[in-house]
């Protein structure tokens, strides 16, 4: 394969300079917070883990995610709540997510170098950090279900092309959290804060209010 110092691993000692993560100890009473930038949008991420629910946002759209009854409600700016459509599991095909070898430091956590493949096709390249998957999980199991709303809220566009293009975001995370990931000339997602151990305002955790 031609790889050799990639797009993505070159700018990540770059585009990681500006970012920051949390990553304390995680704490099974906290609230987990992600937040990051997909496809040029913000994408924030506040899972409550006792709860097994979510709050996300994704650009403009908010939504409110019951981990155990696979529910999705669309938030408006007035608090309202509307309940979601989800349409059922495709059954898409799984990319193969390898590791390369270490990569760059990202705010001082290890990252692996991972490639990503469907079939023959290369779908991107991606920063890990393993140890994180069973502590994310929640987060991407609330991603998975927002991935499937009738109502479109743009998490399955990652702008690349053929089989790869219809990848859902959640599939980036098979291996762990992607602390950074990209296609080969353009960064699809990139981690600004993880924290494990986040304590929400009363008003973030709206299924309490």
């Amino acid at each position: 394969m031609p790889f050799k110092r990639s797009t993505l691993a070159a700018i990540a000692t770059f585009a990681l300079t500006a970012t920051s993560s949390t990553l304390a100890t995680p704490n099974p009473t906290s609230a987990l917070l992600i937040k990051g930038n997909f496809a040029g949008k913000d994408l924030r991420i506040l899972v409550d883990t006792d709860q097994a629910k979510a709050d996300v946002t994704i650009g403009n759209d908010r939504l409110w995610v019951d981990l155990t009854k696979h529910e999705a409600h669309r938030v408006a700016a007035d608090g309202t709540m509307t309940a979601q459509t989800l349409a059922a599991q495709d059954g898409s095909p799984a990319p193969e997510i390898k590791a390369w070898g270490p990569g760059p430091k990202i705010a001082g956590h290890a990252s692996v170098y991972h490639v990503m493949t469907l079939g023959d096709e290369i779908c991107g390249e991606l920063l890990v950090s393993t140890w994180m998957k069973p502590f994310v999980d929640p987060a991407v199991q609330a991603l998975a279900i927002l991935e499937r709303l009738e109502d479109d809220v743009d998490l399955t566009s990652t702008g690349l092309d053929g089989a790869c293009g219809a990848l859902p975001f959640s599939s980036y995370a098979t291996a762990g959290w992607p602390l950074m990931a990209g296609s080969i000339d353009q960064p699809i997602f990139t981690t600004e804060t993880i924290s494990f151990d986040y304590e929400p305002r009363n008003e973030e955790l709206i299924w309490l209010n």
